[in-house]
């Protein structure tokens, strides 16, 4: 049997690009926003926020 490269129940990803500032690390800033001290990003172990230039 023939493997059917897009099977009709295939889903579609729709990808949403903010237009926010980014950290050097690649996460926006809001990863970087806690509801305690800190700056570190919450999605990985980059320190502080630094805006990507």
């Amino acid at each position: 049997m023939p493997l059917d490269p897009m099977p009709e129940s295939s889903a579609v990803l729709e990808v949403v690009l903010e237009d926010a500032p980014t950290c050097v690390c690649g996460h926006v800033r809001d990863a970087h926003e806690h509801y305690r001290p800190g700056t570190d990003c919450a999605l990985c172990d980059c320190p502080r926020f630094r805006k990507k230039r």
